[in-house]
C-alpha cells in the first residue's frame, strides 16, 4: 500500500483502514478468503511517534527494540498513556522485539553474535552484503576499536549472554515497558545455534 512520498498521520490512518476494510465486506476491493477473516492488527514502529498513532487508533503495538533501543520505554510509555479503546481492542496491548542469543556462557553467545553484529557494520555503512556472514568469517574480522564501541552498545541493550544474564535483561526490559510479549530475532548462522538459542529462551522466559 506504500504510496510516493511520506504520508502525514491522517493519511497513514486512513490507508490502515483501507487495510482493515479488506477484512470485512461491502467494501470498494474483495479480499476473496480475507474476507469476515481478519486478523488481529497491528501497528509495528520504532518511535514515540508510531506509538501515539497505534494509541490513538485502538491497535496493538509491536516495537521494534532490536532497531531502534534508546526511545523503548519512552514509546511504549506513550503508548499506553495514549491509548484509546476501539472496537477491536479495549486495552492497550503491546510487544517488544529484541535481538536475541541466548548460549551456555556469556562468551558463546557473544561469539556465535557476531555474524551478525558484523552485518549491522555492513548496513550501517550502507554497503550491503550478498550472503549473512558466516561464523568463520565474524570470527576472523579484527573489529576497530570504534566499530566495537559500536556493536558492543548495540549488543549490551539486546538479550544476550549466558542463561542468567539473559533472565536478568529479559526480566528488566519487560517491567520496564510492561510489554505483553516478547519476540526475540534469533539471527545466528548455525541451525544448531539458533534451535539452542529459543531452547534455553524458551526455559528462562515463561
Amino acid at each position: 500500500m506504500r504510496r510516493a512520498g511520506d504520508p502525514g498521520e491522517d493519511e497513514f490512518a486512513a490507508q490502515l483502514a483501507e487495510l482493515a476494510g479488506y477484512f470485512g465486506s461491502g467494501g470498494p476491493l474483495s479480499a476473496g478468503a480475507a474476507a469476515e477473516h481478519r486478523p488481529p492488527i497491528w501497528l509495528l514502529g520504532s518511535s514515540p511517534s508510531s506509538a501515539k498513532t497505534a494509541a490513538r487508533l485502538g491497535l496493538r503495538y509491536a516495537y521494534a527494540h532490536q532497531i531502534k533501543p534508546a526511545t523503548t520505554e519512552e514509546s511504549l510509555r506513550a503508548y499506553r498513556d495514549g491509548f484509546q479503546p476501539s472496537a477491536d481492542l479495549a486495552e492497550p496491548y503491546a510487544m517488544v522485539g529484541a535481538a536475541v542469543t541466548v548460549a551456555e556462557t556469556d562468551a558463546e553467545a557473544d561469539r556465535i553474535m557476531r555474524p551478525y553484529l558484523l552485518s549491522r557494520l555492513s548496513m550501517r555503512a550502507g554497503t550491503g552484503f550478498d550472503a549473512f556472514p558466516g561464523q568463520r568469517e565474524a570470527d576472523a574480522y579484527s573489529f576497530s576499536s570504534e566499530e566495537r564501541d559500536h556493536v558492543q552498545g548495540f549488543a549490551d541493550a539486546q538479550l544476550v549472554g549466558g542463561p542468567d544474564t539473559v533472565r536478568q535483561k529479559a526480566t528488566a526490559l519487560l517491567a520496564a515497558t510492561g510489554a505483553d510479549e516478547l519476540m526475540a530475532l534469533t539471527l545466528v548462522p548455525d541451525p544448531e545455534d539458533r534451535v539452542n538459542s529459543y531452547r534455553l529462551l524458551a526455559e528462562i522466559v515463561p
